[in-house]
């Protein structure tokens, strides 16, 4: 069993077994971190909070001594006044004092302290489902949405008919955001660096040629390319005698990258469809249609 199916199935096999009114004490001991890990959001999504993983540390050696896993309020975000913010971001730590803190010795895991007092409201029940922390995408639910994609299914069509079949997407373990996430990841492992380099170098080729031809390219935050753009000189005066009337559609994801084609298209004084431009989309977000 692979290693995130092996994690997925354990917190899954923790929090069903888990007794409603679980605490930790000192002097608890768990045979290794994930063990400790999985129990401690077990016991956190149960109360209605998330975990972030904290501080540790490690002696002259370089082995595991400390582990501390807080709540998902615990700190103070840091707010930069001077830099104008792209997009405002919901904020939740509000320096809350919850967590528990394991010795290590030998990959054991041994509670040390635990404080369970919270200077914030619980997550109400409804919405427990949501919590970052247990939110884990199964081998299984990723080869189904892979196989969907290939078929030329939609992420939201594949996330709804997985929601299904768990019940609902409580039952689920992730949400919709996870699965355009690993969708979008999965696209961009697809294109190797050579081909996309091959286009744009074609791209940079024909402008050489033609001033009038324009392209534009879009990179993720690892430089790998994610949306692409481009019209050549007819296209553009097409558009600028038929341009009052535009079609965009898209074709998902029925080409070798499995990308979404996205053509502008018009019609000319003898009905006929001209095209105004050309785009690849690796998703269908706002930021990618802008």
């Amino acid at each position: 069993m692979a290693e995130s199916e092996h994690e997925t199935s354990h917190l899954a096999h923790v929090m069903r077994d888990m007794e409603k009114n679980y605490e930790f004490a000192v002097g608890m001991v768990f045979p290794n971190e994930l063990e400790a890990y999985d129990k401690y959001v077990a016991y956190a999504i149960g109360k209605g909070f998330g975990v972030r993983k904290g501080n540790m540390f490690k002696n002259g050696k370089g082995e595991l001594t400390r582990r501390t896993f807080v709540c998902h309020c615990e700190g103070h975000s840091v707010s930069s006044s001077d830099q104008e913010k792209k997009f405002e971001r919901y904020e939740v730590r509000c320096g809350c004092p919850a967590r528990i803190k394991f010795k290590v010795n030998n990959g054991v895991y041994e509670v040390m302290k635990h404080i369970s007092e919270h200077n914030h409201a619980f997550i109400p029940d409804d919405q427990k489902h949501l919590i970052r922390c247990g939110r884990i995408m199964s081998d299984t639910s990723k080869s189904v949405l892979v196989d969907m994609r290939k078929a030329g299914i939609g992420g939201t069509t594949a996330y709804t008919f997985l929601a299904n079949e768990a019940g609902g997407s409580k039952n689920l373990g992730f949400n919709l955001r996870d699965c355009q996430n690993y969708l979008q990841t999965k696209r961009s492992d697809g294109i190797s660096g050579g081909d996309g380099q091959s286009v744009l170098n074609h791209f940079h080729l024909m402008q050489m040629q033609n001033p009038m031809f324009s392209y534009a390219v879009q990179l993720d935050q690892d430089g790998r390319l994610t949306n692409l753009f481009w019209r050549d000189s007819m296209s553009k005066f097409d558009y600028d005698c038929f341009g009052d009337v535009l079609v965009f559609d898209t074709t998902y994801c029925t080409n070798k990258y499995n990308m979404i084609y996205a053509p502008f298209i018009g019609i000319n004084y003898h009905w006929k469809n001209v095209l105004f431009g050309c785009a690849f989309l690796l998703d269908e977000t706002a930021e990618s249609f802008i």
